[in-house]
């Protein structure tokens, strides 16, 4: 196997004494406990002798040095790939010769300081130097507990793993930054799981999900050891992320309040384009915010069926909606604060990050805005094409029109009549006419012609995106050992705006109107 690993990990951050014993081995976990003297616990995965490999990211795989391996894309037999991999895949062997790694971070759950919480089913299992010459961390969720398992057992039931592997892969390709998925094991034990808190507890199938990032910091990281007034361990996890992250930060005068800024940004850009896309997050905590600005922590999310502002998919979430689309960018402008919160110690001046969070505040409409903007195939910059952004979504709620369908629709017709619906009211029918009207008139005055138009849009409102609804079906048959459904479903997500792909389980098709919403909670 030709890896080649990254020791900075082990060797730059604090690894909790108490974790390990005499002879450097990872003790045991047999209690959650408080760990305020360290960034990460060695831990051991649990064992899982019937393990097996049911997908694989041959193309990631490559990316980050491996050979090729076989895989059977369209067969639900297990993956033919070395028993070291799956080993490791398993945390079962150690990858690099060392210890498997959990970290310890706080964070802000539906607006509550939580307080302590870590990598309840996480473990890091080491770092690999890919093609481009960058390090990427590699985490094994759910292999078993850890010191920060909490209430949990640190498994993960194989329907919210393969949701998670799904999810990471399909914004991956739609160009979004996100965590990705190496591969997905059943592990061949069953975990029990009460899936809507009904106090129905059910045996579900086991797995564990491998997933990728250049690293996996928290905003919750630096609030944690804030909190607990441990100024150096906050300050040497800033500089292991300044000095591996974001060395442009370094160069600044005030380089931890530059590293704020720059995250500040790039978290917008992030949920913008969540919004352009109709994905919704359903639990944006600070503990599943990345320092990275990547999405993080595929747990109850969707992507929305029927246009929806105060939509979300998580049944927790419910009434309140504090993660509802509508909301997203505020969340995100919250936890910034948060972060800055984490990070004043570091500067001990609140000024600057007061002008950083007020600058999100003002920039945040345009930036949400100009996502739509270029959805519509228009240049960016008008306040009018903005306000013809926000007449369409005034306009989508009230038609309920399914949002990725209709932006694809919008994508290939020149005449507005190819997109009415019969059961539109005159209202909604005189509205839309009006509308297109004056998204013409833009058009034209920006000299786009219909086909130029088209071409853009093509190439940013997707075909497929993987619906809740399908998501089911594909959980639902891969429960029964038979795993068709989600490789097809993976073939089509990893080129989501092509219009030749053949669809035989139409996975491009609109949940049915009269179709129950999904409801999900964060049971994994």
């Amino acid at each position: 196997m030709a890896w080649i690993f990254d020791h900075s990990w082990y060797e730059q951050l604090r690894i909790d004494p108490n974790s390990l014993d005499a002879e450097g081995v990872p003790q045991h976990v047999s209690v959650v406990r408080t760990v305020d003297d360290a960034h990460v616990c060695a831990v051991h995965s649990s064992e899982f002798p019937q393990a097996h490999l049911v997908g694989f990211n041959q193309e990631l795989a490559a990316f980050l040095g491996a050979p090729s391996l076989s895989s059977r894309p369209h067969t639900h037999k297990p993956i033919q790939v070395p028993e070291q991999l799956v080993d490791w895949l398993t945390g079962k062997t150690w990858m690099d010769g060392r210890p498997p790694l959990s970290m310890v971070y706080a964070g802000h759950q539906f607006g509550q300081w939580a307080g302590q919480l870590g990598d309840g089913r996480a473990m890091h299992i080491g770092a690999l130097i890919a093609k481009d010459n960058k390090s990427y961390a590699l985490q094994l969720k759910g292999a078993g507990p850890t010191p920060f398992s909490r209430r949990g057992d640190g498994f993960a039931v194989l329907r919210s793993s393969i949701r998670e592997y799904v999810a990471s892969e399909a914004l991956y390709h739609l160009g979004i930054p996100t965590t990705r998925a190496l591969a997905l094991v059943e592990t061949g034990h069953l975990v029990s799981r009460d899936r809507y808190y009904s106090g129905m507890i059910e045996q579900e199938p086991g797995a564990i999900v491998c997933r990728v990032s250049p690293g996996f910091i928290r905003f919750g990281h630096f609030e944690w050891f804030a909190s607990q007034g441990a100024d150096d361990l906050l300050r040497s996890l800033a500089d292991f992320c300044v000095a591996r992250y974001f060395p442009e930060c370094t160069q600044e005068e005030q380089p931890y309040l530059s590293l704020f800024k720059t995250v500040a940004e790039r978290t917008l850009d992030l949920v913008a384009q969540w919004q352009g896309i109709g994905f919704v997050h359903g639990v944006m905590n600070t503990d599943n915010m990345s320092l990275l600005s990547e999405t993080l922590d595929y747990g109850p999310y969707g992507f929305m069926d029927q246009y929806n502002p105060n939509w979300t998919p998580n049944t927790s979430d419910r009434p309140q909606g504090r993660y509802r689309q509508g909301q997203q960018g505020q969340v995100a402008i919250w936890n910034l604060m948060q972060l800055a919160n984490g990070l004043y110690p570091l500067v001990g001046k609140a000024e600057g990050f007061q002008d950083i969070l007020a600058w999100a505040q003002d920039v945040w409409p345009q930036k949400e805005s100009d996502v739509f903007v270029r959805k519509l195939g228009l240049p960016l910059g008008a306040d009018q094409d903005r306000a013809l952004v926000r007449s369409l979504l005034v306009w989508m709620e009230r038609a309920q029109v399914d949002f990725t369908d209709f932006f694809r629709k919008l994508s290939g017709i020149d005449r507005p009549e190819e997109l009415v619906e019969d059961h539109w009211s005159t209202s909604v029918l005189d509205q839309w006419m009006a509308w297109w009207r004056d998204y013409m008139d833009r058009a034209s005055y920006w000299g786009v012609s219909d086909q130029q138009r088209q071409q853009l849009m093509k190439s940013v409102n997707p075909r497929f995106v993987p619906r809740n609804h399908h998501l089911e079906r594909v959980i639902h048959a891969a429960t029964q050992g038979d795993w068709h459904l989600f490789h097809d479903l993976m073939r089509v997500l990893a080129d989501p705006m092509s219009s030749e792909l053949e669809d035989p389980y139409g996975w491009a098709h609109p949940k049915p109107k009269d179709a129950p919403d999904t409801a999900l909670s964060c049971s994994s």
